[in-house]
């Protein structure tokens, strides 16, 4: 069971969260880690590339668009985990981060 969830939030930046899960994915860590993209996005891009990537994250999309506070409260009801990390959708991992938390 994973101890931590990974929360992303993105807005209309495939290309971004396609990075940024691509680091995550290698990152070297000892943490049990889940992810899930939170995509206000206005059209379907994110979510291809999203459930396209081999790291399998959990996509969510919110039934309105609105905000990035609101974005991480839809994150944080879908999260299965005690701990949650909030990180942007443009970030680089360096390993052991997670470990480090």
């Amino acid at each position: 069971m994973p101890e931590v969830t990974v929360i992303i939030p993105t807005y209309n930046r495939p290309e971004a969260v396609k990075d940024t899960l691509d680091s995550l994915e290698e990152m070297e860590t000892e943490v049990r880690y889940d992810v899930l993209v939170v995509d206000d996005s206005d059209d379907e891009k994110t979510r291809k590339t999203v459930q396209d990537h081999d790291l399998n994250p959990q996509y969510v999309r919110p039934e309105e668009s609105k905000n990035l506070p609101h974005a991480r409260n839809v994150g944080i009801e879908k999260a299965e985990t005690d701990i949650v990390a909030f990180v942007d959708d443009d970030v680089r991992f360096y390993d052991r981060w997670l470990d480090a938390i």
